[in-house]
């Protein structure tokens, strides 16, 4: 997705883009096409966006651990492996 955007400018807000760029990696292409047109997951998408505010997520990439915990930024493995299994 961030290459498809980023480097060859592709329009990724376009549902015929999308379902090429899912085949790519594969998805199936129809299904994708048929989630995307009829917003299949729209109140999921909304209710993340709302818990995320809720937590006070203001950065991406960000991680929740035990339910409340955010830290956010680019973290390497060992530092992912360290917030999934601290106890805090």
């Amino acid at each position: 997705m961030y290459r498809a955007f980023f480097e060859r400018g592709e329009d990724i807000g376009c549902v015929d883009i999308l379902a090429v760029l899912g085949r790519e990696i594969g998805l199936d292409a129809g299904a994708l096409r048929l989630a995307l047109e009829t917003r299949k997951f729209e109140a999921e998408v909304v209710a993340d966006e709302d818990r995320a505010q809720s937590l006070g997520v203001r950065a991406v990439p960000a991680y929740v651990t035990h339910g409340q915990r955010v830290v956010t930024g680019v973290r390497n493995l060992a530092e992912l492996m360290a917030l999934l299994t601290s106890s805090e």
